[in-house]
């Protein structure tokens, strides 16, 4: 069922911003992965807001829908921006 909502939702992104699954889904993994790093060393905006630079690093398994969303939609604007290929 979690399955079936997550692929759905991805369906309904992809139908609104014109990317296919894969790429979308590839790019915002590994955006959010790029931020792990920041995380673990204390080093992002809400870390400086709330003054707790131990903030655990979520998987992406872990994010609720809306923050998975926010990384989709980052994903979006950089794939319409920018010629982005896989290595």
């Amino acid at each position: 069922m979690k399955e079936a909502k997550r692929q759905a939702e991805q369906d309904a992104f992809d139908a609104k911003f014109g990317y296919s699954a894969i790429d979308l889904e590839t790019l915002a993994r590994e955006l959010h992965e790029a931020g792990r790093a920041a995380v673990e060393q204390g080093n992002t905006v809400a870390a400086e807001k709330f003054g707790d630079p131990s903030r655990k690093f979520l998987e992406w398994d872990e994010l609720t829908g809306p923050a998975r969303t926010g990384r989709r939609i980052q994903a979006a604007y950089l794939l319409a921006k920018f010629n982005i290929r896989e290595r």
